[in-house]
């Protein structure tokens, strides 16, 4: 099995149940909600875009756009560890191969 397919499995599965943690301590309010509730859902939408991420990244391009693939990959695990502001050099890297 692809691990891009896994990764898109493992990801659509921790984003339901975090969901499903979320509406539920909702639901039920209390001291875990109050604890948790807003923490579940910033993890939730982290999951989300990493859901999408992989989602692209399975779809099927013909090869053509691997190289920009490559790049939103990197660029998000730069964003990911708070390296904002200028691009890396193995991003820049990857994006002038295009060229």
């Amino acid at each position: 099995m692809n691990v891009l397919l896994l990764l898109l499995f493992l990801f659509m599965a921790a984003t339901a149940a975090v969901l499903l943690v979320g509406v539920t301590g909702f639901a039920l309010g209390g001291r875990f909600n109050e604890r948790w509730g807003n923490k579940l859902m910033q993890a939730r939408v982290v999951l989300r875009n990493l859901l999408t991420v992989a989602a692209y990244t399975v779809k099927p391009h013909g090869g053509r756009r691997t190289p920009n693939r490559d790049a939103r990959l990197l660029a998000l695990r730069d964003a990911m560890l708070g390296r904002g502001g200028k691009m890396g050099p193995d991003v820049r890297k990857v994006c002038q191969s295009n060229r």
